[in-house]
């Protein structure tokens, strides 16, 4: 969710953004010519060899992808959590979530003038308390 000019929109960015996973065999492939490939910063490194990813991350990533290959990733919130609300009137207010329902609500107890105000929202307008916009 991003917020700009006191509009909220649900946008698509990468999961790992500025990232490339490529499949390499470093003691066959000439794995170093992939410096020099246009718009690529760099492999990862440990010492003299790139990192591989642990063997079944990426296969997770399209496991868990739409045919659009997006992945769609929020946050485990918990009855208890410190949230803020991303859309509505009361976007931008924190407070505590209460409880979740079955039916994409949630209760949250908002902060306001100095006490607790429940609240019933749609979740995904809720996100833990610490999540950038």
């Amino acid at each position: 969710m991003r917020r700009h000019a006191r509009k909220t929109e649900s946008v698509l960015v990468p999961f790992f953004p500025g990232y490339v996973f490529v499949s390499l065999d470093i003691s066959r492939d000439r794995w170093r010519s992939v410096n020099g490939t246009y718009g690529v910063a760099k492999l990862v490194m440990q010492g003299e060899y790139p990192v591989p990813v642990p063997v079944g991350v990426v296969e997770a990533l399209q496991l868990s992808s739409d045919e659009l290959s997006v992945v769609e990733w929020r946050p485990e919130i918990r009855p208890g959590d410190a949230v803020r609300v991303v859309a509505g009137p009361f976007s931008n207010m924190v407070g505590q979530l209460e409880r979740l329902d079955g039916a994409g609500r949630v209760r949250v107890l908002l902060d306001i003038m100095g006490g607790q105000v429940p609240a019933v929202l749609p979740e995904e307008i809720v996100v833990s308390r610490d999540s950038i916009l």
